[in-house]
């Protein structure tokens, strides 16, 4: 009968590590070390995706704050490209919205830590005093340009539950969830006029994210690069109050689509009631 390499020892007898047994402890090992990475401190974020993040910031940051991801520490050398994912973390900019990480742990200046860039996670959220949302569920968040922080309401970040405290609040995420490509939009003429027979109607208007209420731009003019909005030569236009936009590579906001109608007018007189 073969002897059971992983045997348990009695107390009092000698120590011999077999070459399999031994192997097998690494193998153990290295699984629970990888499975340990896959899940954020005390179990929160369960299920989410975390790479690290250098602090390249210059101020302490704390657990949960929040960085813009800038460029990979390390492109040059394949070997430790391939096999750590570590993004320089940089004080958010406007490029960083959707693109950004919430600090695991605290980070001194230039310290590697733990971020999630997908999935459930605890953050924390300035809510906009000018906006609806101050009083109402909030639905969406994003990135403070120069802020670490705290997030924003409005955005494209998905947030699941926000506390009712006045200032700013304790929220949990999901990173990566966003919204479709294409959101609704509310629109209020600021400038410009409707047009007639020899000219084009000129509005602009200021735009408010129609789920969140959140200002996004002022007096847009909706024919102006880079938004899609095509209107005739000549004509009188009624404004419009709705469309939908979204998002380009810069961050830029596009109108898509707005409802400007073209102003008819009969083309004939009723005939009157001969009776």
């Amino acid at each position: 009968m073969s002897k059971n390499e992983f045997q348990h020892v009695r107390s009092g007898e000698p120590l011999v590590i077999s070459a399999g047994a031994f192997n097998a402890m690494l193998d153990a090992a290295q699984a629970h070390r990888n499975r340990k990475i896959t899940l954020a401190p005390h179990g929160n974020g369960f299920d989410s995706l975390f790479i690290h993040v250098v602090n390249e910031t210059g101020q302490t940051l704390q657990r949960f704050d929040v960085v813009g991801l800038n460029e990979p520490l390390e492109t040059k050398n394949v070997d430790i490209f391939c096999n750590h994912i570590v993004f320089k973390g940089i004080k958010p900019q406007k490029k960083h919205r959707g693109k950004f990480a919430v600090l695991q742990q605290d980070a001194e200046p230039n310290m590697v830590v733990r971020a999630c860039v997908y999935g459930a996670t605890i953050a924390k959220i300035k809510v906009s005093s000018d906006s609806e949302n101050e009083n109402s569920e909030l639905k969406y968040c994003d990135i403070k340009e120069r802020e670490t922080g705290y997030l924003v309401s409005g955005g494209q970040t998905e947030v699941l539950w926000i506390d009712s405290s006045t200032e700013n609040r304790w929220a949990i995420i999901r990173i990566g969830s966003g919204r479709s490509t294409l959101f609704p939009v509310k629109l209020e003429k600021t400038g410009g006029e409707n047009g007639d027979a020899e000219q084009a109607a000129s509005w602009t208007y200021k735009v408010t994210d129609a789920l969140t209420d959140e200002k996004l731009e002022e007096e847009v003019d909706p024919t102006a690069s880079p938004h899609q909005w095509k209107r005739p030569t000549i004509g009188a236009m009624t404004a419009a109050t709705f469309g939908y936009a979204h998002y380009d590579n810069d961050n830029e906001i596009v109108l898509g689509w707005i409802n400007e109608t073209i102003e008819l007018e009969k083309c004939y007189e009723e005939e009157e009631d001969e009776s």
